[in-house]
């Protein structure tokens, strides 16, 4: 039975915790006696980031391999200055006022953060390192499936909102009361979270779809193929949907077979063309350009690939008008081609520096394509192989521009040898969203990075956490996350009873020739 303090004993807690952490922002910084020339030692890596106006306190950990007992940070900007102390010798916690005080009038200026730590009775002073905060302010809102890895890797323990402005996270629905049935991932409408497509698999087998204030239940284990459709994408009138459809009726990470449909969600009925539906190749991965006037998918020939291991997935764009009669371009045009890398150029021995890296991998699998809000920039995922990049060792991210057709350079978004996939753009097409594998290989953590108006991004910081040794005891990866302009309305007890209680809707078979 779950223990819940009295609210007297709860509002003296929260009194104590906020006194806690006011003591621990004091304006006096400890007297150095030695200087180091290098940045702090400190996880998550902070260092030389750029930031939003509007971001939650960034805490922070000094590395276990420091003998510390005693340490010290001095955020300073402009003539606002925060000293904060580390109670357990650590934790860099700075309080949510002292940290809203600092951000004030940050935007567009330099945060110089000066961490001071005692070692063997010695104050060191660490080379400052800068937070550089944008003017450009994120979505308030980030919405993630908690999913632990020892079990299947489309399925979720739980989807959950979080406000990126402080620390303030809630369940949206845990499988404990989807009696266990796998949950997600969301995909929402343009950043809207009032309206999303929310697949549930298992005893279950059903969709939930809510638009503002209604919540339809839609029966999709009565299509073959469409039991739990994973790959989903809105169209920006809000109208259809389009699903990765598999052919063998279970919806597998490692898929060998799939078809794109398109749902109308006024007339429940299915239709498609035969560049995404062919016994010949395998598509996947839909995503409407902004104006609703493109579908951009990942394909690849099944004469190629008869295997799921060896698929190459190319990226391709099909014209799609829903004003003459809900019609699809006779032609796909290829804006990423996977094919033999060329061998590097020759070498000199003197030659010391690192090999360019290139703005793509050119033998690589694409996935996930997602077009910026503008239109300008298609952002994707470039794993070794298959259609699945969660489900590979290595994957990167790339960035296509759409108006001048080349790539851009994102050396700065993928670590060497670990698994970036690409998930979310925020609504002024300012702040992408990602997750890496990069910090400990085995858990996906979501990870925040600026671009600039020419596409250009800076370096990436991991979301902030209330505890600043947090993604050490989570325990969970975080996946798919999604930028919301709001909070999801919907509670965890009112999604699982509507997926329990209402009648679902019949989705009309695609008709014969569509």
């Amino acid at each position: 039975m779950k223990t819940t303090l009295p609210p007297t004993l709860r509002h003296l807690f929260t009194l104590l915790l906020i006194l806690l952490l006011t003591a621990a922002c004091r304006h006096e910084a400890p007297m150095t006696n030695r200087l180091v020339d290098h940045r702090p030692p400190i996880f998550p890596d902070y260092t030389e980031v750029t930031i939003p106006p509007n971001i939650a306190p960034l805490r922070f950990l000094l590395s276990d391999t420091c003998d510390v007992d005693k340490a010290a940070a001095t955020f300073e900007c402009g003539a606002e200055r925060v000293t904060v102390w580390a109670p357990d010798g650590r934790s860099i916690a700075i309080a949510p006022r002292a940290w809203k005080r600092l951000m004030k009038d940050a935007a567009g200026k330099v945060i110089s953060v000066k961490v001071t730590a005692r070692i063997a009775g010695e104050w060191v002073g660490y080379a400052p390192f800068n937070l550089y905060v944008a003017t450009d302010s994120i979505d308030p809102y980030i919405v993630y499936g908690r999913t632990d890895p020892s079990r299947d890797v489309t399925g979720h323990t739980g989807l959950y909102s979080r406000c990126l402005e402080d620390f303030h996270e809630r369940a949206v629905l845990t499988s404990d009361m989807t009696r266990g049935d796998r949950i997600g991932p969301a995909t929402f409408s343009g950043g809207d979270a009032q309206r999303f497509f929310l697949p549930l698999s298992g005893a279950l087998s059903c969709a939930l779809l809510t638009d503002s204030d209604k919540i339809e239940k839609l029966n999709t284990h009565t299509i073959p193929g469409l039991p739990t459709p994973t790959h989903v994408a809105w169209h920006p009138s809000g109208r259809y949907m389009a699903f990765a459809v598999n052919r063998n009726a279970r919806q597998d990470a490692r898929e060998t077979a799939s078809r794109i449909v398109i749902y109308d969600v006024v007339k429940h009925e299915l239709f498609t063309s035969p560049q995404l539906f062919s016994d010949s190749s395998s598509v996947t991965y839909p995503a409407f350009s902004p104006d609703g006037e493109t579908l951009y998918f990942c394909a690849t020939s099944l004469m190629a690939h008869t295997h799921a291991d060896s698929a190459k997935y190319h990226l391709c764009a099909l014209a799609f008008n829903i004003h003459g009669g809900r019609r699809f371009g006779r032609k796909a045009d290829t804006l990423y081609h996977s094919r033999p890398a060329p061998p590097p150029p020759p070498r000199k021995k003197s030659d010391k520096t690192p090999p360019r890296r290139p703005e793509v991998r050119p033998d690589g699998s694409a996935a996930r394509p997602l077009p910026s809000p503008d239109g300008r920039y298609l952002l994707f995922t470039v794993a070794d192989v298959g259609s699945n990049p969660a489900d590979r060792p290595t994957s990167d991210v790339a960035l296509f521009d759409i108006k001048h057709r080349n790539f851009l350079p994102v050396d700065t978004l993928c670590a060497d040898n670990d698994s970036e996939i690409a998930y979310s753009w925020s609504n002024n097409g300012r702040w992408i969203v990602y997750t890496t594998r990069s910090i400990d290989g085995l858990y996906e953590y979501p990870v925040i990075a600026h671009l600039s108006a020419d596409g250009r991004p800076s370096k990436p910081f991991l979301l902030p956490l209330e505890e600043a040794n947090g993604y050490r005891r989570t325990m969970r990866s975080f996946t798919h996350p999604t930028f919301l302009t709001a909070p999801v309305p919907y509670r965890n007890y009112t999604l699982s009873r509507k997926a329990r209680t209402l009648e679902g809707v019949d989705i009309q078979p695609l008709k014969a020739g569509k």
